[in-house]
């Protein structure tokens, strides 16, 4: 009897710290999230109408401490058709909001690269972030 009650119980304790790890690894996963040095966030989109006007944004949140150059191209077939610049400095926030008329039956992606630099100006690196592509 002794036996079967310490069986028991080992099979219990086993089964705890098996669903104890198992949810402490969905809590870990759920919370981990990329930390993009020069940027607080950074969102990208693309529509079009039904009559071709294809509508670029993106909008990028300058971390303190940093400056950025922004490059929205609106690609045809992964081949730019149109490019947009825009700059923004520590603290700020780069936002580009463009229509553009495209043809018909072609794929369209807008691609956005963010160069971030130091306060004094000097290149550090580049992220692109890309839209989802539409059919037109």
């Amino acid at each position: 009897m002794k036996k079967a009650i310490t069986k028991f119980f080992c099979l219990v304790l086993c089964l705890m710290l098996t669903v104890s790890v198992t949810l402490a690894s969905a809590t870990e996963k759920s919370e981990i999230m990329p930390r993009l040095t020069g940027i607080d966030s950074q969102a990208v989109s693309l529509t079009i109408s039904e009559y071709g006007r294809a509508s670029c944004w993106c909008l990028i949140l300058v971390s303190t401490g940093y400056t950025v150059d922004v490059i929205m191209d609106l690609e045809q077939d992964g081949t730019v058709i149109k490019t947009w610049t825009a700059s923004g400095s520590s603290g700020g926030r780069v936002e580009l909001s463009k229509p553009y008329y495209v043809a018909e039956g072609h794929d369209y992606q807008v691609v956005v690269t963010t160069r971030i630099k130091t306060l004094e100006g000097s290149y550090l690196f580049s992220y692109t972030l890309e839209s989802h592509i539409k059919g037109y």
